[in-house]
This record gives C-alpha cells, structure tokens and sequence, in this order.
C-alpha cells in the first residue's frame, strides 16, 4: 500500500491523469509523438498542487461525498486564465470491502479540461489510497 502524500502517491495520481488523457485523446499523428502530453492539465501541476489536490480527494472521500461534486481551486485571486489550475472531484462509492470509491476528476488548466477517472480504496489504517482496482 502507498503512504498517503509520499512521492509514489503523487507520481502515481500524476501518471493515472496522464495516462487516461492520453489514452482518450490518443490520435493517429499523436501516437508517434508523446510530446503532446506535456500540454496537458495535469502536467501542469508542481508538487505542491499535487500534493493538495490528493488531499482534497481524500477530504471528498472522507465526508461521504458519494455523487457530489467537490470544487478544488488553489488559484490565487488576480491569477489570468491562462494559469488559473482548478478541479472537480466527484466520487461514487461502491460496495466493495475494505470501502472503494471511483473517483471522476476534471482538471482544468492552460484553459483544457482534462476528465480521468481514479480508484480508490480505505486500507487497514482507514487511510485513502490510490489503487489500481
């Protein structure tokens, strides 16, 4: 099990974002240039907004938000569009043991809005993890 906020968690988040906009927009001519996924949303994340955009997931999971959409917005007030970062977190629970949730997430940044969809689970410490469920 992942340590919540430790750098796996964050990569792990990051790469789960990248990955599922890379395989719903995934084109012909992108197929042969992986640089195309450096223009999106979540690659504009930096550490700090990773790490606080995992912890408001969590805080979604923890107040039973099932079906409820959660705004996180860390942009400071007087911030241009062009770098304003914003989410919306919706988790739908499920009825798995230990307790699961898919949690839908829209990242919207350089002005796209990037959806993906994140599993996660409580572990034995009732700690939210990201999982591959």
């Amino acid at each position: 099990m992942i340590k919540p906020n430790s750098p796996k968690l964050l990569r792990a988040l990051f790469l789960s974002i990248t990955l599922a906009a890379a395989c719903s927009q995934v084109t012909a001519v992108a197929q042969s240039n992986l640089r195309f996924l450096a223009d999106t949303p979540g690659a504009s994340l930096n550490k700090a907004q990773l790490r606080a955009l995992s912890e408001a997931i969590k805080k979604s999971l923890d107040a039973g938000m099932n079906g409820q959409t959660d705004e996180w917005n860390p942009t400071p007030a007087g911030t241009t569009p062009a770098r304003a970062v914003s989410a919306k977190i919706t988790p739908h629970f499920t009825d798995n043991k230990p307790p699961c949730a898919i949690v839908d997430l829209e990242i919207t940044a350089k002005g796209m809005t990037q959806p993906s969809k994140l599993a996660y689970c409580q572990n034995e410490k009732k700690e939210w993890a990201l999982t591959n469920r």
